[in-house]
């Protein structure tokens, strides 16, 4: 168990109806980059001692506060572990390990940000503009976020609020189900109502096709490979 470092869950919220996010109390300081990622297992029931039944999880907390972060994760239901996870309950004890991953916001990325995103993709992404919008006066956010239905938008009242108050650029758009916004995939169209500039720096998060398909999008649109970060999903 070398390098884990045990944590109970302290608050559940329903995101979705698929959907939830826990908040994990820490028993000491952690320190990570927005948009990075922890392995998470469970420290009690029958996978207490299996750490291969441990998963990877975005934190979707800005890392303000040291001693908790936030998860947010999508039931799958023939997982092994989201379905346990899913019906965690406050007080239940858990361990992480990390962080990892170098799809995170830097301070030399600049301020001006566009974050492009799929399904639970969203996750790292609400990390990176949670704490880009506490630390930077001139901070530019755009966001293209792409979900099947209205019900399955992540922190949609989030994203509503800060577009609403003008702290940033907001576009929903849904694959499977008609609404008076945006509708399917990110593309060409909805690149092009985007204010960018060669120093605009892109985040993209979500399906490996999705990924592939906004990075080829970018780089018609002349944006080069530097300024283009990307994680991809299972």
């Amino acid at each position: 168990m070398k390098g884990w470092i045990n944590c109970v869950i302290s608050r559940i919220k329903e995101e979705t109806h698929d959907t939830k996010t826990i908040t994990l109390s820490l028993e000491k300081d952690f320190l990570f980059l927005p948009g990075q990622f922890v392995m998470l297992g469970f420290d009690h029931g029958p996978h207490k001692d299996d750490m291969k039944a441990a998963r990877a999880y975005s934190i979707s907390s800005s890392p303000s506060n040291p001693r908790e972060i936030e998860i947010t994760f999508r039931l799958y239901k023939e997982g092994l572990f989201t379905p346990l996870l899913f019906n965690s309950k406050v007080s239940d004890k858990m361990k992480i390990k990390g962080p990892y991953g170098s799809f995170n916001y830097r301070e030399d990325d600049g301020n001006n940000l566009v974050f492009l995103s799929a399904g639970s993709g969203i996750a790292p992404i609400k990390s990176m503009i949670e704490y880009f919008l506490d630390s930077k006066e001139n901070a530019k956010i755009q966001l293209i976020y792409v979900d099947k239905t209205k019900d399955d938008l992540i922190y949609r009242n989030i994203f509503e609020k800060l577009d609403e108050s003008g702290k940033a650029v907001v576009i929903f758009s849904l694959t499977r189900e008609k609404w008076n916004g945006d509708m399917g995939r990110i593309d060409m169209e909805k690149i092009d109502k985007l204010d960018i500039s060669e120093e605009t720096m892109f985040y993209i998060c979500g399906p490996p096709t999705m990924v592939n398909e906004t990075v080829n999008l970018l780089r018609k649109k002349g944006v080069t490979a530097s300024k283009i970060k990307t994680e991809k999903y299972d």
